[in-house]
């Protein structure tokens, strides 16, 4: 293994308190003492802070701030970063997002849902983010987000597809359909050539939908990672990368020079 390559990525899998920001503050804060000490990236599942509500308004200014604050806290006291879902209100419009923050703490970068849940009419709470190709960066890692929905869309990936080692999904994938999660998960590593970690909540909503956690992260090959942890357990799951290894895949089998990114219908 590459050592200077070798990135410990820590998903914190845990049922979020329904539409109780605050109450999903202090569980969050109180998460910073479970977290193994040398991780170098931490995420947390979409939404963390409400479940996937359709009830934007609560997001305050004040709460936003709060929600901020906690995130960087989180940040700073374990010297990682942080890739988090929350709501984000800005120039009228609620958006489904991740802010992403430094081991300083402070953020570097907000990825916003393109593809918002037509099937419980998200689109009619949450206006979707441009669809430009975001990359957030931190040591080795080069970061393409996606939250929940945006996994079935392959699409946005391959536009950064070359300039990304790593795919962070974050979701609240339902039960029902938790074998598309894992299937489509491996299909966007290996087609991509690179890791991809996706963090799903637990537990049941206060729609009555049930989520079963099962976050886990795929390799450039298409193979499982092991995880420290429970992917079926309210805990913190952990794994090392080596983002050598994308490397190492991509001068094996060299697919992605050949991608076209325009294919008209004749």
């Amino acid at each position: 293994m590459i050592l200077e390559e070798a990135m410990k990525v820590c998903m914190v899998q845990f049922q979020p308190s329904w539409l109780d920001p605050r109450k999903n503050f202090t569980a969050l804060m109180n998460r910073s003492s479970e977290l193994p000490d040398d991780c170098d990236l931490i995420i947390f599942p979409e939404m963390c802070t409400s479940g996937f509500a359709m009830n934007p308004e609560i997001f305050t200014p004040e709460i936003q701030d709060e929600a901020d604050a906690v995130f960087s806290h989180l940040a700073c006291e374990t010297a990682s970063a942080v890739i988090a879902g929350t709501v984000e209100s800005t120039g009228g419009h609620f958006f489904n997002s991740a802010v992403f923050l430094d081991a300083e703490g402070k953020q570097r970068g907000i990825y916003r849902k393109i593809h918002p849940f037509s099937f419980v009419h998200e689109q009619e709470y949450f206006s979707p983010g441009p669809a430009g190709g975001e990359i957030f960066g931190h040591k080795h890692m080069r970061i393409t987000p996606g939250i929940c929905y945006d996994l079935r869309f392959p699409e946005m990936f391959r536009v950064s597809a070359r300039q990304t080692n790593l795919i962070v999904i974050i979701a609240n994938w339902p039960t029902s359909r938790i074998g598309h999660w894992k299937t489509l998960i491996t299909a966007r590593a290996v087609e991509n050539q690179c890791f991809v970690a996706a963090v799903n909540r637990l537990g049941s909503d206060g729609n009555g939908v049930e989520y079963p956690g099962e976050s886990m992260i795929a390799a450039p090959d298409g193979r499982t990672v092991r995880l420290n942890g429970n992917p079926l357990e309210d805990e913190v799951l952990s794994a090392e990368i080596d983002l050598g290894e994308v490397e190492t895949i991509r001068q094996k089998f060299q697919f992605l020079p050949d991608m076209r990114h325009r294919i008209e219908l004749t």
